[in-house]
């Protein structure tokens, strides 16, 4: 695992309780396992705050951040948010299978945010791929915003020490973080909904 990505988990994982703690209220309600927040910038410089530690860890671990086509340059990132079971793409499969099997979470949905420095976005994990227990989440997307935006006021300080220790993600992941090799986002949540 690399130096800074590791530096990064100490400090993450010293938070793990509390985060936990503050987002048990979603967790409950909704049947979420893993809440992830991550901040990628133009410069490449990554940033990631995650409720599910043993995971977190895992990834890394595993190399599956080589792989994953979330990790790429705020361009290729989508203006809207979006299903993760939508994603066809081998890698995101594979994360998808590694993440069922090592911490029983079910990526689903991730909250796209445009800041002025790239991207961030949240990503939440369920304990099942029920598609009821997909709909309800689906339905409260305004709710999870404003959790989200409770979330980042309430972790203010530790945001600001994330940022000290973001991580060149631009050079571990190599030529795919400025050009992905596919196009993997799928069309956005409203539309789909409508449809």
């Amino acid at each position: 695992m690399h130096h800074d990505i590791e530096e990064v988990l100490k400090v993450t994982k010293r938070y793990e309780e509390k985060t936990r703690k503050f987002c048990q209220p979603i967790m409950t309600s909704f049947g979420i396992n893993q809440f992830y927040h991550a901040k990628i910038t133009q410069n490449g410089r990554w940033v990631g705050l995650n409720t599910n530690h043993d995971w977190a860890e895992h990834y890394f671990a595993e190399n599956l951040h080589l792989i994953d086509p979330l990790l790429v340059h705020p361009d290729y990132f989508p203006k809207h948010s979006f299903v993760i079971n939508d994603i066809d793409n081998m890698d995101v499969n594979l994360i998808r299978a590694e993440a069922i099997k090592k911490s029983r979470i079910h990526f689903n949905l991730s909250l796209i945010n445009r800041v002025e420095d790239g991207v961030e976005y949240f990503l939440f994990g369920l304990t099942s791929s029920q598609s009821m227990q997909r709909n309800k989440l689906f339905n409260e997307i305004p709710l999870l915003r404003f959790f989200v935006k409770q979330f980042k006021w309430e972790f203010r300080k530790l945001y600001a020490a994330l940022e000290d220790l973001s991580v060149d993600i631009n050079t571990i992941i190599g030529p795919t973080f400025r050009k992905p090799k596919v196009a993997i986002f799928p069309e956005p949540i409203t539309r789909r909904l409508i449809l």
